[in-house]
């Protein structure tokens, strides 16, 4: 099975794999407890799983360590490859081509093609572009394998690859809302009915005789004056704090439809004939059994 290292296929895989962290740098442990080296690099495979361990043992030894023979220490993050010794990890497939470990992953060459021969299948590494990138969606360099055999009637199958697009989500932070309360002023005018009382002064004179004076509730002192209260209404002004509105706060999922646009390549048959043969071209053979 093809594999690539997680960061030609995800340059963000630290968010997408380790909500951040990541497992690169990391102290690989042997089943004794001897620290062997540190994770160099990651590959996973056609599925997206995380299958080797790329572990630097001494600055010229990379080995492949299967994933799901390691364990995570949740303290310190150091990884333990269970049922492994020292003597194990250091007899594990080594990691990069001829021209050394550090030129691999530099420019993530695979290993080198082995050459054609007669009756024996043979790997072909044939670099295409992988499926769409889940953070920016920009298609990443891999190496997926095309399989020349030679069949019993002397002829070659020859399988062709093509880029197909395929999508997939991850759940980002894209903002935040900060909801509060603020204390606003204005000037409100009300208007309040209010009485008062006023002195009404009627003379009635008649003709030849006195002026009369009607004091009704009036009180007359000692020496003949009147006096009378006067009263009125003033309006006495109070605030009181009531609720006027109930605000419901929530958060609702729309649906939204992203279009992208991306550049696909495909591989077809080149056919130069040298000479005048005769080639019989058949789409599809199969259709004639």
């Amino acid at each position: 099975m093809p594999l690539s290292r997680i960061s030609d296929r995800y340059p963000n895989y630290r968010n997408i794999y380790f909500d951040g962290g990541d497992l690169k740098g990391a102290s690989v442990f042997s089943e004794d407890s001897q620290m062997v080296g540190r994770v160099h690099d990651l590959l996973i495979d056609e599925t997206d799983r995380i299958k080797y361990l790329v572990v630097d043992l001494d600055q010229s030894k990379y080995v492949l360590l299967p994933m799901l023979s390691c364990s995570k220490e949740a303290n310190t993050g150091s990884l333990y490859a269970r049922d492994l010794s020292r003597e194990d990890i250091y007899q594990l497939p080594a990691y990069g081509d001829s021209s050394g470990p550090k030129a691999a992953v530099a420019s993530g060459a695979s290993r080198p093609m082995m050459p054609l021969e007669s009756s024996v299948p043979v790997e072909l590494t044939v670099p295409v572009n992988s499926v769409a990138s889940r953070a920016s969606g920009s298609l990443s360099s891999t190496t997926h394998t095309a399989t020349v055999s030679e069949s019993a009637s002397d002829g070659h199958s020859v399988s062709l690859y093509e880029e197909r697009l395929s999508t997939q989500k991850s759940r980002v932070k894209t903002g935040e809302v900060r909801i509060s309360k603020r204390v606003v002023t204005e000037t409100a005018e009300t208007n309040t009915p209010v009485k008062k009382e006023k002195i009404v002064i009627e003379i009635e004179s008649i003709y030849g005789g006195d002026t009369r004076i009607d004091v009704d509730q009036a009180e007359v002192a000692e020496d003949g004056s009147v006096s009378m209260a006067i009263y009125e209404e003033r309006a006495e002004v109070c605030r009181q704090v009531t609720p006027y509105q109930n605000v419901s706060i929530r958060k609702q999922v729309v649906d939204d439809v992203v279009t992208t646009q991306e550049t696909l390549r495909r591989e077809e048959l080149d056919i130069n004939p040298d000479g005048l043969p005769y080639v019989d071209w058949i789409e599809n053979p199969s259709a004639k059994h």
